[in-house]
């Protein structure tokens, strides 16, 4: 995957780093960690201070299934 490509939100692991996320939302990363910070975002993991998203909730944003 090159850095400026949109993934595939089905092609991504079950836990999506930051910047995959706010590519495939079309947001900045910054914006990601301030919805993250306010729970407005769903399937927010945070493992050993690294921030990650459920792929599947993902899938569900990208897919309109719940709003932000």
């Amino acid at each position: 995957m090159t850095t400026d490509a949109i993934p595939s939100v089905h092609d991504l692991p079950e836990l999506v780093t930051v910047r995959e996320a706010a590519k495939v939302l079309r947001i900045a990363e910054s914006t990601f960690y301030k919805k993250a910070k306010r729970n407005s975002l769903p399937g927010i993991v945070k493992l050993g201070g690294v921030v990650l998203m459920r792929r599947k909730e993902l899938v569900r944003l990208v897919e309109g299934d719940i709003a932000v």
